[in-house]
């Protein structure tokens, strides 16, 4: 069994998880974690840690190279890795805009070398299930392809680093958001689902963007992507949702006029609601992202999650980043509780507004939500 070497650049926050999947291979015998980065690794001394990549590299021979970084420092910490000679496991989203994505795409041609991009729900069977039914037609004419996410994100969550919250800082794209960051699962599986992966396949995007939070992006958002395969993708998205209860699962959902397949993918249940047939939900299986790839490294297993099959989740990001920036919501609107860092807002019937946009497949300001007043922005390749 090989064993393969691994640099994890990145060892507080999403980074833990990394070590967590990195562990669980090394128990195995595949993988052996010979370096981390992180300038401020806060204790960890599980292998030896450097300041930067380029440091690690000088001492250490990586075959895979883990990233788990902020979004801004993809590129060029996976062009090092791929320069070297390393495989890569990067976090999502790949890169901060579009033209970085197809520079990095380069890379991968140029090098010969894998990237595997971080979407950890395209490794649940959840979203073969939802193809196979696309393409079985289960769900009768016009079929179209939604996700919704309603989660509560607190003041503190923005508070967490200097670049959360913002589509640029320092003069640098940094491309965080609903759309780009925490509920980007949704619309990669959503996008997955329709079969509309690479840049190619989309025809445009049109996003409606708001803010509830004191930030620089979006925390709410409605997205439509005009693909060149038949089938719509939509999504409706909110981090200010009321926060009494569990969070709920985001769900991805193809819909058509007999009925419905649904994805709840953090808690890896398909439901089938088909006229003729018995409800039913099943649990399904997932493939870990960082398994596969040293599959993929050993025996040629096909990638799940390849960097050139996130092309048309990078047209949704650069839809989302280049747009009018998001429009703020009056104070009437929203309802605060909590205190300090823990402090959430709850935007007046966005959960209501979700329901509408997904059921009817429009943005929020044709839902009758007195806060939705901006009108959808059109982008194109």
């Amino acid at each position: 069994m090989t064993e393969h070497r691994i640099v994890q650049v990145g060892v507080n926050g999403y980074g833990r998880l990394h070590l967590e999947a990195i562990a669980r291979e090394q128990a195995e015998g595949r993988a052996l974690l010979v370096a981390a980065v992180d300038p401020q690794p806060n204790g960890f001394a599980a292998a030896p840690v450097y300041d930067t990549l380029q440091e690690a590299l000088v001492q250490h021979v990586a075959d895979v190279v883990s990233i788990a970084t902020p979004i801004g420092t993809h590129a060029p910490l996976a062009t090092l890795a791929l320069d070297s000679g390393a495989d890569v496991l990067l976090e999502k989203p790949p890169t901060a805009s579009l033209r970085e994505f197809r520079t990095l795409l380069s890379v991968v041609e140029r090098t010969g070398r894998a990237v595997q991009v971080g979407f950890q729900a395209l490794g649940s069977d959840g979203v073969g299930l939802l193809r196979s039914a696309l393409a079985d037609g289960l769900v009768g004419a016009n079929p179209r392809v939604v996700a919704w996410g309603e989660w509560s994100r607190s003041v503190g969550y923005y508070a967490r680093s200097r670049w959360a919250g913002h589509r640029v800082l320092d003069g640098a794209r940094v491309a965080d958001g609903v759309v780009t960051n925490p509920l980007a699962h949704a619309v990669s599986a959503a996008l997955a689902v329709a079969g509309c992966t690479r840049e190619d396949h989309v025809r445009s995007v049109s996003t409606e963007l708001y803010r509830v939070h004191d930030i620089a992006t979006d925390d709410t958002a409605w997205v439509d992507v005009d693909t060149t395969l038949g089938v719509p993708v939509q999504a409706a998205l909110t981090l200010c949702a009321p926060t009494g209860g569990a969070e709920p699962s985001p769900s991805v959902a193809l819909i058509g006029d007999r009925g419905s397949v649904t994805f709840r993918y953090t808690d890896d249940e398909v439901e089938y609601r088909v006229e003729g047939e018995p409800a039913r939900t099943e649990r399904v299986g997932r493939r870990a992202l960082l398994a596969n790839l040293l599959d993929h490294r050993d025996t040629g297993a096909t990638l799940l999650v390849p960097l050139a099959d996130t092309g048309a989740f990078m047209c949704v990001l650069e839809a989302s980043q280049t747009s009018p920036e998001p429009t703020a919501v009056g104070p009437a609107h929203v309802h605060w509780s909590g205190d300090g860092a823990d402090r959430r807002p709850e935007l007046e019937g966005v959960t209501t507004a979700v329901a509408a946009a997904v059921r009817r497949g429009v943005p929020f300001s044709a839902t009758g939500v007195p806060w939705a007043t901006a009108a959808p922005t059109a982008w194109r390749p």
